[in-house]
């Protein structure tokens, strides 16, 4: 199985990743896909793969070793602004209960906010439905506070998205689905998740996939620095990831290796 770098590499660590239960619980989206494509809508959090560059390094007897280079880019919806004065919250309580609309693991944490700003995300509460209500009971809110947010996970996710935003006088919430792109506001965390990212792939940087080995060992992972899209409220780090590979110097494809 002789196949382009191009084609194969990318799909192989969109794979490996997706597979990987921590990340695949945190991402709404793991996918392959080429820069002109970042420029469309967005699912985020996103974890996206996209092909890159092909560079000689030495020949090999008949072959040649190069350094195929991947990008992943972290996609994260911007946090909101928070300050310290507002102190972060216990956990909420959280029930499932009655006949709803709710099925799965969900994860809820509420901010107290004022017109000087929102405090920090705080503890996490859990809760498994069966096509159940769930109610999100606040925590008490300190005296300044005049209104707190709900910040809700997917079901089977972790990631926290802002759900709704009620004012003090309200205690509780009743969660219709309703999940926007933004984040709980927390220190931003795109480092680490990218090490998480990293630790995965080079846990398998021989690339090994359907009993073929598409790369050699020693693969090397950096981080660049995150970019702030505000037309899009996201921020994205990126982990560029360089794959050593051997290259058939007249098709320009993988030699492969069963395993």
């Amino acid at each position: 199985m002789n196949t382009s770098p191009h084609a194969v590499i990318p799909l192989v660590i969109r794979e490996i990743l997706a597979a990987n239960a921590t990340l695949a619980a945190f991402f709404d989206r793991i996918a392959v896909v080429e820069r002109r494509q970042l420029r469309g809508p967005m699912v985020t959090p996103s974890l996206l793969v996209v092909p890159g560059a092909l560079k000689q390094r030495r020949e090999i007897g008949g072959d040649f070793e190069a350094d195929y280079t991947v990008n992943v880019l972290g996609v994260f919806p911007s946090e909101t602004p928070w300050i310290p004065d507002l102190a972060a919250l216990a956990a909420p309580t959280v029930t499932a209960t009655g006949t709803g609309t709710r099925t799965g693991a969900y994860r809820y944490s509420v901010t107290q906010a004022n017109t000087d700003g929102e405090s920090e995300a705080g503890a996490v509460a859990s809760v498994t439905a069966d096509a159940d209500v769930v109610t999100v009971t606040r925590s008490t809110l300190a005296a300044a506070a005049t209104c707190w947010r709900a910040w809700a996970s997917d079901a089977g996710k972790t990631g926290l998205r802002w759900a709704a935003t009620l004012p003090a006088s309200v205690t509780s919430w009743v969660d219709d689905g309703t999940r926007r792109d933004e984040m709980a506001p927390i220190p931003f965390h795109a480092e680490d998740w990218l090490d998480e990212v990293q630790k995965v792939l080079i846990a398998n940087e021989t690339l090994e996939w359907l009993g073929v080995r598409y790369a050699s060992a020693a693969m090397g992972c950096e981080q660049s620095g995150d970019d702030l899209i505000a037309v899009r409220n996201v921020r994205v780090r990126e982990l560029v990831v360089t794959v050593p590979t051997l290259i058939d110097p007249l098709t320009k494809r993988i030699r492969t290796e069963r395993v």
